[in-house]
């Protein structure tokens, strides 16, 4: 039997390695809040919580459709704020026949930022950071591309 003592040891450090979550999470949104890029961005191929598919109903035979709660880490102005986010929905995957491939289609998404979500969250989506920071750095690159591509069209006129 687990003595009470382990566990209220076990919290006190699990409790101090939530703040210096927080705080790590805070520094992000401050640093990114100040460079002022103004871009959405979502990890929408990396669910943080790793859910597992499950039948749309018990009747069904085949494996389509089928559906999981996921949840995304991404920057967005969420609650009047730009900051480190969570997206969670659930996620259908069905057959498109006439496609002849899979198609996905995210339902029921609630935005939260993530100084917001669960523990088990937060603690999750660190590791995903350096490639939200890749993707926020491609598509800022990009979005400067379109623009200078319009601006060079127009000059052409």
């Amino acid at each position: 039997m687990v003595d009470i003592n382990e566990l209220s040891s076990l919290a006190r450090k699990l409790n101090q390695k939530s703040d210096e979550t927080n705080s790590i999470i805070t520094t992000f949104n401050k640093k990114l809040g100040d460079l002022n890029l103004g871009l959405e961005v979502w990890l929408e191929n990396s669910d943080i919580e790793g859910n597992e598919y499950s039948r749309l109903s018990q009747a069904q035979n085949n494996l389509r459709p089928r559906q999981k709660v996921v949840t995304y880490l991404g920057y967005c102005n969420v609650e009047d704020a730009w900051q480190l986010a969570t997206k969670t929905g659930i996620l259908i995957e069905d057959w498109d026949s006439g496609c002849q491939e899979v198609s996905t289609e995210l339902i029921s998404v609630t935005y939260k930022p993530l100084l917001k979500a669960t523990r088990q969250i937060r603690v999750g989506a660190l590791p995903l950071v350096p490639r939200l920071l890749d993707q926020i750095k491609y598509r800022a690159e990009s979005l400067l591309q379109a623009i200078d591509e319009a601006g060079k069209a127009a000059d052409k006129l």
